[in-house]
């Protein structure tokens, strides 16, 4: 998978190499890349209790806290030189929403679909796609509206990315070596 991100890059910055300045971009791949490297890792590291729990409701919560958190861990260098904040409550909001995402995706997918065969069967898949992302802008809205969602965070140049990744990559590799 490390690899297939690699090549992805490689070719998207082949195609055009100012992508690499583009925020969407890093934070698309530092998530990637978060969730790829950092989750069988920091899996781990975690109790085997909580990891393989018998009730699915509690190992989906900490699946999904630890996939979250694998993301924002990826992101975390690009998000604080980018924006100067640190956001606290995204990895709890992410839990309803990266499933959500799902969906949303889902559907705009058969909505497409579907407008080949029908323009109202795809406005039902787009009209239950609304209900979704409705859902989603909620849930963001919701966790954003306390104070303590995002903290500032003071400006670093990119030696401290840097000094990030590594310090990152190496903790997680502690344990294996």
């Amino acid at each position: 998978l490390l690899n297939s991100i690699g090549v992805a890059a490689i070719v998207l910055l082949g195609i055009n190499p100012i992508r690499f300045f583009d925020v969407g971009f890093q934070l698309s791949f530092g998530a990637t890349f978060g969730i790829v490297y950092l989750y069988p890792r920091l899996s781990e590291m975690l109790p085997q209790k909580w990891v393989q729990s018998s009730h699915p409701l509690s190992k989906f919560v900490v699946q999904a806290a630890l996939v979250s958190t694998c993301a924002q861990l990826g992101t975390f260098p690009v998000i604080t030189y980018t924006f100067h904040r640190v956001p606290l409550l995204a990895v709890f909001a992410n839990i309803l929403v990266v499933p959500t995402v799902f969906f949303a995706v889902s559907l705009g997918f058969l909505a497409v679909f579907a407008g080949l065969i029908s323009m109202k069967l795809a406005l039902v898949f787009s009209a239950a796609n609304w209900v979704v992302l409705k859902f989603i802008m909620v849930v963001v809205e919701l966790f954003s509206r306390f104070d303590f969602a995002s903290i500032a965070f003071p400006h670093f140049g990119i030696w401290f990315i840097i000094l990030f990744y590594f310090v990152m990559v190496m903790g997680v590799n502690a344990k294996r070596s």
